[in-house]
């Protein structure tokens, strides 16, 4: 079945209200036309719903579009909120926190009795029970991260039990951050290339880096991990990641609580009208906490931008190809969210340092005695 093409309409309820009539898939065109749409929406509208009663399949792609959309419109004062959405898209939109920034409602009338109060008001967010659904492609919204059998030799703290975050929570200006490379002189497809990163994910990191699945399984919608990340200095972070979603060209996971990063990272594979298959890292992201946000003007954001450079390059040489890797970074929302400030209680740099002494003596123990 052909994928549904994305179109969007605009209606205008009054001089402060706008409607967006979204019919078709949430995925890589989206993108494009929401842009051309946005430059139509007058300075002056200050509500704008969207509708997604004809909406059709939903892609972390098109995820990733809404939260910059609402961000973007945000600062410019104008207030976003939703209607006709399905269980399915309901379920979505938990797992990715959406519903905890953009109001949710069932009926356009619902939603505009709402607009019509008083600018800067609150709006209630959805908060109807949600019952799990198998929507392909995603995983299902969860509470904690609960990770098993994992080997001996990770260091296993700050995850058990953690809350998922992604950009909507965080505490650090909102950044959307793109690593791109193009195969030269590869008729290698967009399937290959994100069946075999999947499969060897973390042997395309830079050494030192770990990820350590629950139970060994597979970067599947659903996967929790363990990740270990090298610091300068011979240090490492512990924290977690859940895989939230996957297709034949892309995939991925969100950061849990404590993370440097309060983000989604998309890994994807594709080819526009140039020769060869592109391969593309998108990091939509935050600092989870003030210590993290310094860290990032020190140098931290360097360290991310070396790190997927380093990734991009070592897919690359195992499809024995090269390229050059490009790299686009734009602030999308330069506000500071202050309530993230609590998450310096789960900083996992603090609590790996800490752990750290016990950790390498447990292990020389155990090498002793082996």
């Amino acid at each position: 079945m052909a994928p549904e093409q994305c179109t969007i309409s605009v209606r205008t309820v009054d001089p402060e209200t706008t409607i967006l009539d979204i019919r078709g898939n949430l995925d890589s065109e989206f993108m494009e036309v929401l842009s051309n749409i946005q430059r139509q929406i007058a300075v002056s509208v200050k509500i704008i719903l969207l509708n997604f009663t004809a909406m059709g399949q939903v892609s972390i792609i098109g995820i990733n579009t809404l939260v910059i959309f609402f961000f973007q419109t945000r600062q410019r004062g104008q207030r976003v909120m939703a209607f006709g959405y399905t269980a399915e898209h309901r379920q979505i939109f938990r797992l990715t926190r959406i519903d905890e920034i953009m109001p949710l409602f069932k009926q356009e009338s619902d939603a505009l009795k709402a607009g019509t109060e008083a600018f800067g008001c609150p709006v209630l967010l959805c908060n109807e029970p949600l019952h799990p659904l198998s929507v392909p492609g995603w995983a299902t919204p969860i509470s904690g991260l609960w990770v098993e059998n994992i080997p001996e030799r990770a260091m296993n703290i700050n995850v058990q039990g953690r809350q998922t975050t992604g950009p909507i929570r965080g505490f650090g200006a909102l950044w959307e951050k793109r690593y791109r490379l193009r195969l030269n002189h590869s008729d290698i497809s967009p399937e290959e290339v994100i069946r075999v990163w999947k499969e060897r994910f973390p042997s395309f990191w830079p050494p030192g880096n770990y990820i350590y699945p629950s139970r060994g399984e597979a970067l599947t919608p659903g996967t929790a991990a363990v990740l270990n990340l090298a610091l300068p200095g011979g240090l490492a972070v512990s924290t977690g990641i859940y895989v939230i979603y996957s297709d034949e060209t892309s995939f991925s996971f969100i950061s849990a609580r404590g993370h440097i990063l309060s983000a989604w990272i998309i890994f994807s594979a594709y080819r526009d009208e140039r020769p060869g298959t592109i391969i593309e890292v998108i990091a939509l992201l935050r600092a989870s906490d003030p210590l993290f946000e310094l860290g990032f003007h020190l140098g931290a954001a360097a360290q991310e931008d070396h790190f997927w450079n380093h990734t991009l390059q070592a897919v690359a040489r195992y499809f024995q190809t090269t390229g050059t890797v490009e790299q686009e970074a734009r602030c999308v929302d330069p506000h500071l969210q202050w309530s993230g400030w609590r998450n310096i209680w789960y900083n996992a740099a603090i609590r790996s340092g800490l752990a750290m002494p016990l950790f390498l003596l447990n292990n020389f123990t155990k090498s002793k005695t082996n």
